[in-house]
């Protein structure tokens, strides 16, 4: 009997080139198909929520597989744990109908980034957050914020290898805080172009330290132009927090 197997799990990104399989390069897809061939015998695809690029980090994301195995669904975790690296934790496991599907299943996505704000950081924090050193206007940050959310096109925020793509998404929520020296910046949309979320906090940043006016924002949307945005900011401050189901 097939069973539908989702899986809930959290990895370092540091350690990876990725979520998502890529052929002669160590991602977080291939570590735990490996691990799923291991006590099964049997390869299964794994079909994941969404992807990450190289660097970025999970909290709780989701995929799922079929497999015909006799283990129980919930004792997947235990064993895959066996055979995985340190830097990705199986937090769940269990047995959905075969219609669901960890992507195009889910209702939305949540990410977070983390700066750390100060002149200097220690360096073990490297691959943990973004280093910005300059005083940020978070206010600013905030109102430019609120002119991203809702419904747009936001081919201006998304890597020209995307060019073909639609680009038009809706964002839901953008909240931007700080507590002591992180700030922190939390998106929620159903879906993300490839480096959108990169690409939003490198423009808010920009807007933070004064060198762009929060009504930028309705000129970068309305331009549709990559090269009028910020830069792509780091991979390690991003953290993949949540998949809404």
């Amino acid at each position: 009997m097939i069973k539908n197997i989702k899986i809930t799990f959290a990895y370092d990104g540091a350690e990876f080139s990725g979520l998502q399989t890529q052929k002669g390069l160590k991602t977080v897809q291939e570590e735990i198909e490996k691990a799923i061939y291991k006590i099964t015998n049997k390869k299964s695809r794994l079909v994941t929520a969404g992807r990450t690029d190289a660097g970025v980090h999970a909290i709780k994301t989701v995929a799922n597989f079929l497999t015909n195995s006799q283990i129980p669904a919930e004792a997947f975790k235990y064993h895959l744990t066996k055979y995985l690296p340190d830097s990705i934790v199986m937090i769940d496991s269990c047995d959905m109908d075969l219609s669901f599907h960890s992507r195009f299943s889910a209702k939305s996505k949540l990410y977070k980034y983390i700066v750390y704000n100060d002149e200097f950081m220690h360096p073990n924090l490297r691959k943990t957050y973004a280093h910005v050193t300059y005083k940020l206007d978070i206010e600013n940050m905030q109102n430019a914020a609120n002119l991203l959310v809702g419904k747009h096109d936001f081919k201006a925020f998304t890597k020209y290898e995307n060019r073909d793509v639609n680009t038009i998404r809706s964002i839901d929520r953008i909240d931007i805080y700080q507590k002591d020296k992180l700030i922190y910046f939390e998106f929620e949309a159903e879906s993300f172009l490839y480096n959108q979320v990169r690409i939003m906090v490198g423009t808010l940043i920009n807007i933070g330290r004064g060198h762009r006016e929060v009504e930028y924002i309705k000129e970068l949307l309305e331009s549709r132009d990559r090269l009028k945005a910020g830069m792509t900011i780091s991979p390690y401050g991003l953290y993949l927090v949540e998949i809404k189901y």
